[in-house]
């Protein structure tokens, strides 16, 4: 999922880089720009996306996050809203949403 969801942002004229744990992200956040977006699923093997969310804003406050989930649970939103401006999207995804979504951050 991870894969294709790249090739479909580089098709899109995006710059993307991949990382499969919020650690991994976090140990190259200082390579992380202010006109960057951060999108993240909900659930990591190491930590959750809202975890992650706080974790980049403390160290990089303009970055927007878009957080994936494919829970309806009203907890993963509800955690999503203690982050400002985090913008949650239910899987499966739209694409053309995600698009758009990425394009207004």
């Amino acid at each position: 999922m991870l894969e294709s969801m790249k090739l479909l942002l580089e098709l899109r004229g995006y710059d993307v880089r991949t990382y499969l744990r919020a650690l991994d992200l976090l140990d190259h956040l200082p390579g992380v720009g202010v006109d960057d977006v951060v999108v993240s699923d909900y659930y990591l093997p190491d930590m959750n996306g809202v975890e992650l969310a706080k974790r980049v804003r403390r160290e990089r406050p303009r970055v927007r996050v878009l957080l994936l989930t494919g829970s309806r649970e009203d907890g993963v939103a509800k955690a999503a809203q203690s982050v400002p401006d985090c913008k949650v999207m239910y899987k499966p995804l739209d694409v053309d949403a995600l698009y758009e979504s990425i394009a207004r951050a």
